[in-house]
């Protein structure tokens, strides 16, 4: 029993570490370049691309860590206003939401918890309902995993994932715990300043200040399958 345990902590633990071992082998510069360029490309919407997962019951698995590598895309039903890179296209950056970007990185920077983002999960990814920015914030960044509140949306013969994670069982695990909220290193592993992961255009003498840290897809109702135009 003791040898199945084990052998279920390593396979649970190994790809987050392996994601952990690519942030610490990935200049900061370079991860950034590499998030702009997905910046060109559209954000994968979950409605779009799985037509079907209208016909899915949805399942609360409640808070836990999701990789960030596992977040492939947007579940805000509509057209498409975000970049691959999660931000908001480039007529879509408004004072307000540059306020909010900076805010959040430099929460980041301190390492300040932010609220958790809401995901949706279907299949092996996770779409975000309420978040982008901070899940853009953790890819320019180099985090390796994202607090979250998540609902699990399965069709008809889908296996459902386990409610109970196995967090505590490696709770014990200091590197772990460190690689999970993408703080291996502290300095290394960041950019020098704020600079290298704000967008191009930003106006970084911006005063406008809001006083949350949610981004503009805050206060959505039970229902995830939201309405661009209702937000």
């Amino acid at each position: 029993m003791l040898a199945g345990m084990a052998a279920t902590i390593v396979d649970a633990a190994a790809p987050m570490l392996a994601a952990a071992r690519r942030v610490i082998d990935e200049r900061p510069g370079a991860r950034v370049r590499r998030v702009r360029r997905q910046a060109h490309e559209p954000l994968p919407n979950l409605w779009e691309e799985y037509p079907e997962a209208h016909r899915a019951a949805i399942r609360e698995l409640g808070l836990r860590s999701v990789p960030v590598a596992e977040v492939r895309g947007t579940a805000v039903a509509g057209p498409a206003q975000r970049g691959g890179d999660f931000l908001p296209l480039r007529d879509r950056r408004g004072d307000d939401w540059r306020a909010r970007w900076r805010r959040i990185l430099e929460a980041n920077e301190r390492l300040e918890a932010l609220p958790p983002v809401e995901l949706i999960k279907f299949g092996d990814d996770y779409w975000v309902v309420d978040g982008h920015n901070r899940v853009a914030a953790a890819l320019y960044i180099g985090q390796v995993e994202l607090d979250a509140v998540v609902q699990e949306l399965r069709l008809p013969g889908m296996a459902a994932e386990p409610k109970a994670p196995i967090a505590s069982v490696l709770e014990g695990s200091l590197d772990l715990r460190a690689a999970g909220a993408g703080r291996l290193t502290r300095t290394a592993d960041r950019p020098v300043d704020l600079e290298s992961v704000r967008p191009h255009e930003h106006d970084d003498h911006d005063g406008h200040h809001e006083h949350d840290d949610h981004d503009e897809h805050d206060d959505h109702d039970d229902d995830p399958r939201v309405e661009e135009g209702s937000e």
